[in-house]
């Protein structure tokens, strides 16, 4: 007979499946003032889960608005990424380590009409940028760093009462199957950060 480590499925570390996707779906599982979480998922599978460990207030925050730490977790339990949001509503940024490495920022840019958010490498250098049209949150595109476009990112539409009231969105996101991993995880990030500016610009108006 078989030993049961032999039969069991074979759990493929969810960065490493990742890496070889271009569509993946981000899914809100809580949400309230102190504690956010997310999962992102090929299909029904787990590949990395959001997890806020803390959150932090600025003097000059305003509204909803505020600081956080998470971690992400990959569907093996082991940490791979951390994420820290100053809680500052002046220059709005995630902040994306591995360790104590940076190796990517997702930052808002401040326009008049048209959301845009920018990810940046390690080195501060513009890698992609997302941009929204006319005060639309539903529907992003993500573009290259000289405006190509590769990709894009969609909210699922509230359909019920209820889901309206809960406010946990959902999302498909797209980008090149050969994007570098880190920036699929930047892109993810962005995408976290456009939902908190999305909710926080809600609950001030």
């Amino acid at each position: 007979m078989a030993d049961a480590e032999d039969t069991a499925p074979l759990i493929v570390p969810g960065l490493e499946r990742l890496a070889q996707l271009d569509t993946i779906k981000l899914k809100q599982l809580t949400s309230s003032y102190k504690n956010n979480n997310f999962t992102v998922l090929d299909g029904e599978d787990v590949l990395i889960n959001l997890v806020e460990e803390d959150h932090e207030f600025d003097i000059f925050s305003f509204g909803r608005r505020r600081g956080f730490h998470s971690n992400i977790v990959d569907n093996t339990g082991k940490k791979v990424y951390t994420l820290r949001r100053p809680g500052t509503s002046i220059k709005d940024k995630i902040q994306i380590r591995q360790g104590d490495d940076l190796v990517a920022t997702a930052r808002c840019k401040m326009t008049l009409l048209k959301p845009v958010y920018r990810i940046f490498d390690a080195q501060g250098n513009l890698v992609l940028r997302l941009k929204g049209s006319t005060c639309d949150y539903d529907n992003f595109v993500l573009q290259t760093k000289l405006r190509k476009t590769i990709g894009g990112i969609k909210r699922k539409s509230f359909t019920t009462t209820a889901q309206v009231f809960a406010r946990l969105d959902d999302y498909t996101i797209s980008f090149p199957a050969d994007l570098e991993l880190n920036m699929k995880v930047a892109v993810i990030v962005g995408c976290v950060l456009m939902d908190f500016r999305l909710h926080e610009f809600r609950a001030a108006n």
